[in-house]
């Protein structure tokens, strides 16, 4: 298998089916209890061009992000996780999936400086802190 020369990829190999149910409630989580290995290749937040490079971040992430205005991945810093969820919800006009809100808090974080982490690493904070309580959409 060939990984692109920038970015982030993400390859999971699992040993087992992926029967067992979630264990944080979002509905593509990858189930750690049957996950054999996870690596995340390393890149610099500062040669980051496009958005697919950002960790956690595919084409339909990314396609969520230019609807709500985030082109680049510069765009991210200085963002608030939450208000790019409940904006993303307001231009759907439907409530997203909560991990969403956990790709979001985890690529925000990544721009801000912090290293880079598998998304399902913030759930339980956004769950401990209750930052995807519903809003009117």
């Amino acid at each position: 298998m060939r990984l692109g020369s920038t970015g982030f990829r993400l390859l999971y190999r699992f040993t087992e089916a992926r029967s067992q149910p979630s264990m944080n409630g979002c509905r593509d989580e990858p189930d750690i209890r049957t996950m054999g290995e996870y690596i995340m290749k390393k890149a610099s937040r500062k040669t980051v061009s496009m958005l697919e490079d950002l960790p956690n971040v595919g084409k339909a992430t990314a396609e969520d992000l230019k609807l709500i205005g985030i082109h680049e991945p510069g765009q991210l810093i200085g963002q608030d996780p939450v208000d790019l969820y409940y904006r993303l919800c307001e231009s759907t006009g439907r409530r997203q999936d909560p991990c969403v809100l956990d790709v979001f808090m985890s690529i925000v974080s990544f721009m801000k400086g912090e290293s880079a982490q598998p998304w399902w690493a913030f759930t339980a904070e956004r769950k401990k802190t209750r930052l995807y309580e519903p809003r009117n959409v």
